[in-house]
């Protein structure tokens, strides 16, 4: 429910109420067309939202709301309606003759049709933005880290701070998308996302993108004389337990709690959860499962006097008798000047009490490496760099090969320098008469700065390659390329490549490495062995020790004073460089560590 204030509430709930809509449509030309009642046609404006399927609650969704209505406009008989957005808003007049205004939401318009009257316009909200292809397999980072730059790829807004989506279920978990997965847009992120934290996808009023998790508590109060309709399930609808598929170990696995009676969510096969040790998932596992118990409801389907104000995911209170009954809204249509329509979908628990533990524990079908196909990792920055005189990591592959194999590397650096400038002296001849005179001219230019790339492979520096080049102001581009020769056959391989400069200071920006290491019978899904590595330089300390040894009477007396207590403290960073692979039919082999990290 968005926030109103209690002159709303109350106002709200009165039987004779003074309300009325208005909107305004922003053109593709900045030209702004404001209309009201008087411009809506009876009966036809509604808008549409859904956070759930129709048979039974769900995590992760990602609805798109829709909104329908018919104006009588001259302004929009011959304007281009291509691109151009509506906004809504609902308004009361309250007890003291002011009137409140609230948002019901911004729509980008679909679909207009006109008639020699109307103009008809379907349009959706900023969802559908999030149906644009990803342009890489693989990464890795935080919850907040992946929604920034969903959002920063759609061009819509985040509407929620990295505290509030930490406060999630596995908020503050890194997570890591790897190459076994379904995932081919932005919105099937998000839907893996709300999958992992608990919550669903929505756009909020303003616009923005927010997660919303399930309400536990009680917003309104719908009683027998603020409805029309009612049908009421005569069960409750009570979780106990989730099911989820392991990609590693391809099996379906059971979580639920001592007191298992209740419905199970399958929250099927989430590749956000198959990264790091096996602790690792357990735990995001019984975070969800915590969340999923804290449900309980008794789905419905009802007609009510209209509340602007409510939304999907809000717990309601319908009373029936002075019976309570506590339901999740599902959907919810609005209805310009009507009643709105609200459902509440969920399954039987009694249904599921039939069901063992053993049928619950089935087990997938997954497929993994073929090595006769092509297979190619890439690997891009999602975060910017800055290098200075010194070596630095800024592209870091692990692959395996389930056969001896050759493959290659190859990519393209994005980088900018910044300007420098330096006075340069230079010597000239001239003739004067018949004399040959020297003159001597200083001038200042840029200086031009040398960059150097060293490889590695399995930990081992590549001596007989070392690629450098020189590079000026601005904006420059390099590219590189090298064979990846006799690939030993069930062996992870590292691959490292470190850039360095010789002065000064260069930039890579968001995205401006794009590596691949492309080869048959590859694969990049590396179980992690529990391994971190970590590069630092501790510099040369001095100990102080001094000795005294002295002879009495043919012994020898040893005495140590001044031994200062030594200390090394270490700050680990997480890298912000995400490995990305794309992966093409491999077949399942399996792949032994026989070289150490």
């Amino acid at each position: 429910m968005i926030p109103v204030t209690e002159k709303f509430n109350t106002a709200i709930k009165q039987k004779s109420r003074q309300i009325f809509w208005t909107g305004k449509i922003l053109l593709k030309d900045e030209t702004v067309v404001e209309f009201d009642d008087k411009h809506i046609l009876l009966d036809s404006g509604s808008i549409t939202h859904s956070c759930s399927g129709t048979n039974e609650l769900e995590f992760g969704t990602v609805y798109a709301s829709e909104m329908g209505i018919t104006l009588k406009l001259d302004k929009l008989t011959t304007a281009s309606l291509e691109n151009g957005i509506v906004h809504l808003f609902f308004n009361i007049k309250l007890n003291n003759d002011s009137i409140e205004t609230i948002p019901m939401g911004i729509f980008e318009i679909a679909e207009a049709n006109r008639t020699k009257h109307f103009v008809q316009l379907k349009g959706y909200d900023y969802m559908v933005r999030f149906d644009k292809t990803l342009n890489f397999s693989d990464t890795y980072g935080s919850i907040f880290e992946l929604l920034e730059f969903c959002c920063k790829k759609c061009h819509v807004e985040l509407g929620m701070s990295k505290e509030m989506v930490e406060i999630l279920p596995n908020g503050k978990e890194q997570v890591g998308v790897y190459s076994e997965h379904d995932i081919e847009s932005f919105r099937d992120l998000l839907h893996y996302i709300g999958m992992t934290t608990a919550t669903f996808a929505t756009i909020g009023r303003d616009g923005k993108l927010y997660l919303k998790r399930y309400l536990q508590d009680s917003v309104w109060d719908v009683r027998e004389e603020n409805r029309y309709e009612l049908s009421i399930s005569d069960f409750k609808v009570d979780y106990t337990a989730i099911q989820s598929t392991n990609l590693k170990t391809k099996i379906s696995e059971y979580y639920a709690l001592e007191v298992d009676t209740g419905l199970t969510m399958n929250v099927g096969v989430n590749p956000l959860m198959q990264l790091g040790l096996p602790d690792k998932r357990t735990r995001m596992c019984q975070a969800i499962l915590q969340e999923v118990t804290k449900i309980k409801y008794t789905p419905l389907d009802s007609l009510i006097v209209s509340n602007p104000a409510l939304e999907v995911g809000d717990l309601i209170s319908f009373y029936v008798l002075n019976q309570q009954y506590l339901s999740i809204i599902t959907s919810i249509e609005y209805t310009i000047h009507g009643k709105y329509r609200i459902k509440s979908v969920g399954k039987n628990t009694l249904k599921s009490a039939n069901k063992s533990k053993q049928d619950k524990n089935i087990q997938g079908i997954l497929q993994s490496i073929e090595s006769d196909k092509l297979a190619v990792n890439t690997y891009t920055n999602l975060s910017a760099i800055k290098i200075k005189q010194k070596n630095q990591t800024i592209i870091d592959f692990e692959f395996a090969s389930n056969k001896e194999t050759d493959a290659f590397f190859m990519a393209t650096i994005l980088f900018s320098q910044k300007r420098k400038m330096i006075k340069v002296e230079e010597k000239l001849e001239m003739l004067d008469g018949e004399e040959r005179k020297e003159i001597t001219i200083f001038r200042t230019t840029v200086k031009k700065q040398r960059l150097h790339l060293k490889y590695y492979l399995n930990e081992f520096p590549i001596e007989q390659v070392q690629p450098s080049t020189e590079c000026g102001e601005g904006n420059d581009l390099i590219t590189v390329m090298y064979p990846l020769k006799h690939l030993p056959e069930k062996v992870i391989n590292h691959f490292v490549v470190e850039m360095s400069v010789d002065d000064g200071e260069i930039e890579i920006p968001i995205e401006g490495i794009q590596a691949i290491v492309v080869g048959s019978g590859l694969g990049g899904s590396v179980p992690w062995d529990g391994k971190i590595k970590v590069n630092e330089t501790i510099p040369l300390r001095n100990l102080a020790l001094k000795s005294m040894i002295s002879f009495k009477d043919n012994s020898a007396e040893l005495k140590v004073d001044d031994f200062p207590e030594y200390k090394v403290t270490d700050v680990l960073r997480l890298n912000s460089l995400k490995l990305t692979m794309m992966n093409f039919d491999y077949e399942e082999k399996e792949v032994e560590i026989n070289a150490e990290r």
